[in-house]
């Protein structure tokens, strides 16, 4: 039972030496300021995205994607997101370079990449870049309007 028990936990907390499942939670940061600016709607997009880019992330890795439920919602809500921030905030120079860097990365320089490590690296990176310049613009917009 203690070996079953211990087999069963070994593998359910793998899923967390995958640094990309950790970095997906990143996406809930721009979530819980917007619920504190009360933007509730783009709150619950954003923590949607961490959920189920954190679910993406926690499978075991695949040198191809897996397109299912999971994985089309993931990336239907980049999309949404995506074009949420172009649309809104064209003007920010930070929105094209997070943007830029997304298109780089994923389709240029992963594929490329031979190491299931440095994939991994630098999809991390990604999650980062774009949480972090999506929160950095929330929070300068924020202090425009408080002022």
């Amino acid at each position: 039972m203690n070996q079953y028990l211990i087999k069963l936990l070994s593998k359910k907390l793998c899923c967390f030496s995958n640094f990309c499942s950790i970095t997906s939670i990143s996406y809930s940061l721009p979530g819980f300021f917007l619920l504190v600016t009360k933007q509730y709607i783009l709150a619950s997009l954003f923590i949607l995205l961490s959920i189920f880019a954190f679910l993406n992330h926690t499978r075991h890795y695949t040198p191809e994607p897996i397109y299912d439920i999971i994985d089309i919602i993931d990336r239907i809500l980049i999309i949404i997101i995506c074009f949420y921030f172009i649309y809104n905030y064209y003007n920010f120079c930070i929105v094209w370079i997070a943007i830029s860097y997304m298109i780089v990365v994923y389709f240029l320089v992963i594929p490329k990449c031979n190491n299931i490590r440095n994939k991994q690296l630098l999809h991390c990176s990604f999650h980062l870049v774009t949480s972090l310049s999506a929160l950095s613009i929330l929070i300068y917009k924020y202090m425009i309007l408080i002022k």
